[in-house]
């Protein structure tokens, strides 16, 4: 539960039992109902790119998740998971697809696709979401691994990729390079100048050293 500072009255609160269970082979199955208050001081927009918002006033609503993971020990390892139920004075429905692939001892590719739909009928506005993630591990032994995340977002039109480099010179001692691109999709925008492919690029470079004292 959430408090806001200015009035002293509750912003968020969420009650969310949970039950799951794991199988002897190491499949995992979870199950969550969600019941979420939000009281918003002002209309509530999703982006610049759509019409879609929700006005100003207290909300009550509930969502059931489902979710499934395959064991750890499998070479190639689905997931699914899936909500379902009220968002808001509307309703949300969102379905999730993952697997992750162990090629080898050292390299691994995961992709996670999530789906996501909201319609408010009250007020005839809905959008729809795309979101994937892509991942690629490397490590070729205790001390080098290379991390390599990229995303897109429909909602925004954004693809953002993330690597990382890490050398572990000895416990306490670590050799960090990320690096950071997030680029624009959809360049171009009605009424608007064209917008630049990149949208932010950083380059972050990070050595930590542990000193020890006595033995």
């Amino acid at each position: 539960m959430y408090v806001r500072n200015i009035d002293h009255h509750v912003e968020t609160g969420l009650i969310n039992p949970h039950f799951g269970f794991d199988t002897k082979g190491g499949s995992k199955y979870r199950a969550q109902y969600n019941v979420r208050y939000d009281n918003l001081l002002r209309p509530f927009t999703f982006s610049n790119e759509n019409n879609v918002s929700v006005p100003a006033g207290t909300y009550w609503y509930g969502n059931l998740e489902l979710s499934y993971e395959a064991p750890n020990g499998w070479k190639l390892r689905p997931g699914l998971s899936a909500t379902l139920g009220q968002f808001y004075d509307g309703n949300q429905s969102t379905i999730g697809l993952s697997a992750e692939w162990n090629i080898s001892s050292h390299f691994e590719i995961g992709d996670e696709y999530e789906y996501n739909k909201i319609h408010f009928k009250k007020r005839d506005q809905q959008f729809h979401t795309h979101l994937n993630r892509l991942r690629f591990r490397y490590a070729l032994d205790t001390h080098l691994s290379l991390t390599t995340f990229a995303q897109y977002n429909s909602e925004i039109d954004k693809t953002s990729v993330n690597a990382r480099f890490r050398y572990n010179f000895e416990e306490g001692n670590d050799l960090w390079i990320v690096y950071d691109h997030i680029m624009n999709t959809r360049r171009t925008q009605t009424g608007l100048p064209r917008l630049p492919v990149s949208d932010y690029r950083a380059l972050l470079v990070k050595f930590t050293y542990t000193f020890k004292f006595g033995d």
